[in-house]
């Protein structure tokens, strides 16, 4: 067990858990490449699983570079000629829709209503349905994106850094009801190991 500093307490962790930048991106790396590649080995029926592989890859890299929240899901737009603004407001959708309802949200543009359609492969990157509305999110073409963005990051990155502030503090602990403490420790005593 090795010992990381979080704000202004010490606690114990798994030393399978990197404790630099580069370390830490190189395992978000992997494992985003391992679940994509298992996704995509399907012939359909994965779309919104990659979709929120991405956009959980996205954001975690974003916040680890401390970039906005939606820094690199906007880009794998930006890069195919979408503007920064319609960029943002496709990731924004994509990422709260599938992470939060596991559908995609509609973009409401004013007058337009834009329906978010997360395409397995049979439909083109970012073109567009008339009626109605609607967007194709083509996910094969996404992961091809982040691919690219990965291997770019990973031949890069410099070796070491240190972890943000945001990351050790807020990113890696979820605090939960303090109130409820002991029936935390009773039922982790009660469990069966693993």
């Amino acid at each position: 067990m090795t010992k990381r500093a979080v704000g202004r307490r010490t606690t114990l962790s798994d030393p399978s858990v990197p404790d630099n930048v580069r370390a830490t991106f190189d395992k978000i790396r992997q494992h985003t490449k391992w679940d994509l590649e298992a996704i995509f080995q399907h012939d359909h029926g994965g779309n919104f699983s990659a979709a929120l592989i991405i956009a959980v890859c996205c954001e975690a890299i974003s916040r680890l570079l401390e970039k906005p929240t939606d820094y690199y899901l906007a880009a794998l737009f930006t890069k195919h000629g979408v503007p920064a603004p319609i960029a943002d407001g496709l990731a924004g959708a994509l990422r709260h829709g599938v992470a939060h309802v596991y559908e995609t949200l509609y973009l409401d543009a004013g007058a337009m209503q834009l329906e978010l359609v997360i395409s397995w492969g049979a439909r083109r990157h970012l073109a567009v349905r008339r009626d109605p509305p609607g967007v194709y999110i083509n996910v094969r073409t996404m992961w091809e994106d982040l691919r690219s963005v990965l291997d770019h990051l990973h031949a890069t990155l410099p070796p070491g850094g240190f972890l943000p502030e945001r990351w050790l503090q807020k990113d890696t602990v979820h605090r939960v009801d303090h109130r409820h403490a002991a029936a935390w420790r009773a039922w982790f005593a009660a469990a069966s190991d693993g």
